[in-house]
C-alpha cells in the first residue's frame, strides 16, 4: 500500500512478540489492545522506530 508492505499478525499468547522481534515498523494498529499480551504491545511500540513511527490501538468499550 503506497510502497509499504502490510502484514497481519495475531498475538494469541505471550510468545507472540517473536513474530516482530528485529523488525522496523512504520506504524502499527492493534484492535482491542487490552486483550493483547503486554509484551507484544511493548515490542510493537519499540519496533515503531521509523522516524515517524506510530502505534494506534482500539479498546472494546465493554471493558474499562
Amino acid at each position: 500500500l503506497y510502497g509499504h508492505e502490510i502484514r497481519l499478525e495475531g498475538a494469541p499468547n505471550e510468545r507472540a512478540d517473536t513474530k516482530i522481534t528485529g523488525d522496523t515498523l512504520a506504524g502499527a494498529f492493534i484492535d482491542e489492545i487490552q486483550k493483547i499480551p503486554e509484551n507484544f504491545v511493548k515490542q510493537t511500540y519499540a519496533r515503531c522506530s521509523d522516524g515517524n513511527g506510530f502505534l494506534y490501538g482500539t479498546c472494546n468499550s465493554e471493558h474499562p
